[in-house]
């Protein structure tokens, strides 16, 4: 919370099974996304894919190694597999560190055009 206290699974579970849109850094956070509603009205045609819950994922890769071991395999194996959300993600920028990840504004508006269908 706002607080930096853990907030209640109840608390978590109201949160995100109203969202319609996750955006975050990898980290257990996000892995309530698992509660998202299947039947959110995301996305602005009628399509079924387009109604999806929307996730972007910041996520270490190669050029991060300090950050997770650069690992990103796992990510999209873990939450691409769930077919009820539309998820995407995003690698931080070469100059991240452990402390401190940056990602870029220009490919952030890009991810999140393309991911609500903003042409």
């Amino acid at each position: 919370d706002e607080n930096g206290e853990t907030l209640s699974m109840q608390t978590q579970f109201d949160l995100f099974s109203s969202a319609d849109t996750a955006i975050g850094p990898h980290g257990s956070g996000l892995t309530n996304i698992i509660w998202m509603d299947p039947r959110c009205s995301s996305g602005g045609s009628n399509s079924k894919e387009d109604r999806r819950p929307k996730v972007l994922e910041f996520v270490s890769s190669k050029q991060t190694p300090s950050i997770q071991t650069g690992s990103f395999w796992g990510y999209w194996f873990l939450y691409g597999s769930l077919p009820w959300i539309d998820y995407h993600q995003m690698y931080y920028t070469a100059d991240s560190t452990d402390p401190q990840t940056f990602i870029d504004p220009e490919i952030f508006q890009s991810a999140l055009n393309l991911m609500w269908g903003i042409k």
